[in-house]
C-alpha cells in the first residue's frame, strides 16, 4: 500500500492510496493498481488562512518584543518614571514571554480592514484594543494599580499609549513586507 498526497488544477490537496493488484505477479509490466481518491485534506483556502493566521501571530509577537524592550530600556534609563510612569520591569524571560506570548495573540486584530494604505495610522489605530485591555482590565484587576495604572503614576495612560502604538505600528509595518497577501 503506498499513500501519495498531490494537487489538482484547482489547488486541492487529496490523498490517494494506491493498492498493486493482487492477481498480477511482481514483475508483471501491466501492473494494474486500485486507487481511492478520499476528500480534500486541505483546500487552497485553508492552507492560505492557516498561512495568514501565522503572519498575524507573527506580528503580533514582533510588536510584542519591541515593545517589551521599549518598555524595559526608558524604565531603566529613569525616562519613564521622571515623566510620570513609575514601572521599572525586570527584563527575565518570564516577564518577556508573557507579553510576546499575549502580543502574538493580540496580533489577529491586525486583519481589521482599515487604513490598508497606511500602516503608521493602522498600527496607532490598533493599537487603542490592547491598550484599553491594559488600562481597563490589566492594572486593575491582574496588577492592582487602579484604573487606567494611575498608581503607577499619572503619567501612565499617556506612557501605555505610546507603548500600544509601538506594538501597532511594528506589527503593520511587518505585515506591510511580509504579508501573505502581496
Amino acid at each position: 500500500m503506498i499513500f501519495y498526497v498531490r494537487t489538482t488544477s484547482k489547488d486541492v490537496l487529496y490523498c490517494t492510496i494506491v493498492i498493486p493488484s493482487l492477481t498480477t505477479l511482481p514483475g508483471d509490466e501491466k501492473r494494474q493498481k486500485s486507487q481511492r481518491k478520499y476528500p480534500p485534506l486541505l483546500s487552497f483556502s485553508s492552507v492560505k488562512m492557516i498561512k495568514t493566521g501565522f503572519y498575524m501571530c507573527m506580528a503580533g509577537g514582533l510588536g510584542g518584543i519591541t515593545n517589551s524592550i521599549v518598555v524595559w530600556l526608558l524604565g531603566v534609563s529613569g525616562v519613564t518614571p521622571a515623566l510620570g510612569f513609575g514601572m521599572v520591569p525586570e527584563l527575565t524571560f518570564e516577564w518577556l514571554f508573557r507579553r510576546v506570548f499575549a502580543s502574538a495573540l493580540w496580533g489577529f486584530i491586525f486583519l481589521i480592514p482599515i487604513y490598508q494604505n497606511d500602516p503608521i495610522k493602522k498600527g496607532v489605530i490598533l493599537g487603542i484594543l490592547p491598550w484599553l485591555s491594559s488600562v481597563l482590565f490589566i492594572f486593575p484587576v491582574r496588577m492592582n494599580v487602579g484604573f487606567f495604572g494611575l498608581e503607577f503614576g499619572n503619567g501612565t495612560p499617556v506612557w501605555t499609549f505610546f507603548f500600544a502604538a509601538i506594538w501597532g505600528v511594528t506589527g503593520t509595518l511587518f505585515l506591510s513586507k511580509f504579508s501573505p497577501r502581496h
